[in-house]
């Protein structure tokens, strides 16, 4: 008997589990869906112009704390409330989409669910100044214009506004589609100014890899609504749900999700 061997099959290792995942950084966001007059919308966010990649749409979300022991569930939760200034409690999370592995190493777990109620009178753009509550019964005969209560309290110094978009925009507008190239520096300068160089000699390897290397282009999504630019990682996630939404059943992989062994 091979110890190690028997050890490893009394683990309950997930199927879709990721080896090295502790290496790259790692995100979680929430994907809410919302009905608005009737019909199925996504929430998403404009990001501040002072953090980065400021002025790019996405979802509510951000990195998991790791160090805390805090999971991929629990980030998308905690995220999705700072962000969207909603309790914890008003983000139902209803399911989990799968790992999304990024061009440049990063690891991104997706969650669905809904938002406080999950339902508006008509379509939200919301500027993070201007918080949205519910209309009370001192409201009747006004417009009602926000979430169930508790309300949408975006955070300034991280989002710009928030709005909808209806999932039939997405199924009937075909993207702008752009070729991007992943590249392989052996020798580079990072952020700091400190200098890289790969010692291909020394360590043995061919000299191929004393030069930059060109791998797999891949395509970049940009769908255009009402004159925001919705594309990159966001765009792959719309893709995704699409696909499992409205095309073959074959296109779901994985069924379970959430905390990884």
């Amino acid at each position: 008997m091979i110890r190690e061997l028997e050890f490893l099959k009394n683990l309950p290792l997930r199927p879709d589990r990721l080896i090295g995942r502790h290496k790259y950084p790692h995100y979680a966001v929430f994907v809410p869906f919302l009905t608005v007059d009737g019909e199925t919308h996504w929430l998403l966010e404009k990001r501040s112009e002072s953090i980065r990649q400021g002025g790019e749409i996405c979802f509510p979300g951000g990195a998991v704390e790791l160090e805390n022991g805090e999971d991929p569930e629990e980030a998308a939760r905690r995220e999705t409330s700072e962000e969207l200034g909603v309790p914890p409690e008003a983000v139902h999370i209803d399911g989990y989409l799968g790992h999304l592995i990024t061009h440049w190493g990063g690891v991104i777990d997706v969650f669905y669910g809904t938002l406080c109620g999950g339902s508006l009178s008509q379509p939200l753009d919301l500027p993070a100044e201007q918080p949205m509550y519910h209309q009370d019964s001192s409201d009747v005969g006004s417009e009602p214009t926000s979430l169930s209560s508790p309300g949408l309290h975006p955070k300034p110094d991280e989002v710009k506004k928030v709005f909808t978009v209806p999932l039939s925009f997405f199924r009937t507008e075909e993207p702008e589609v752009y070729s991007f190239q992943q590249l392989i520096q052996p020798r580079f300068t990072d952020s700091k100014g400190v200098r890289h160089v790969l010692p291909w000699k020394r360590l043995g390897l061919s000299s191929r890899y004393a030069r930059s290397i060109h791998l797999r282009t891949y395509p970049v999504y940009f769908y255009h609504y009402k004159g925001e630019m919705i594309w990159g990682i966001t765009a792959d996630i719309i893709r995704e749900f699409l696909e499992v939404l409205y095309f073959s059943k074959d296109a779901v992989y994985f069924s379970n999700g959430g905390k990884q062994s």
